[in-house]
């Protein structure tokens, strides 16, 4: 994620991987905006590697084809669908199934 102009934060990596880690997609992402902070430090994005970056439209249907009827799990979940203009509507309609951690207390870990 990186911040834009306007105080918008903005997808600029998307990576997917199966249950078993393999990598099913990895790509650096364009904002629509101009960005103001790329978060170096959190996200490793530079201008030299957004320099070729496609827009997120670009890469939309191939991300969706990959996630539809999927059980979709990671950390602070609803804040990666929402930098991408995704709402728990469109979310269930398309058939994502998200999981919520039921426990404060308790920890994910990928086997």
């Amino acid at each position: 994620m990186v911040n834009c102009e306007g105080g918008i934060h903005a997808l600029a990596r998307c990576s997917i991987v199966d249950y078993n880690g393999h990598v099913l997609f990895d790509q650096i992402i364009k904002p629509k905006w101009r960005v103001t902070n790329y978060l170096t430090w959190v996200s490793g994005m530079t201008p030299a590697r957004m320099q070729n970056a496609k827009s997120y439209d670009y890469y939309a249907d191939e991300i969706l084809s990959i996630l539809k009827g999927r059980r979709i799990i990671g950390h602070s979940i609803r804040n990666d669908f929402d930098v991408i203009h995704f709402d728990v509507l469109v979310i269930n309609k398309i058939g994502f199934k998200l999981v919520y951690r039921q426990q404060i207390c308790s920890r994910f870990s990928l086997l």
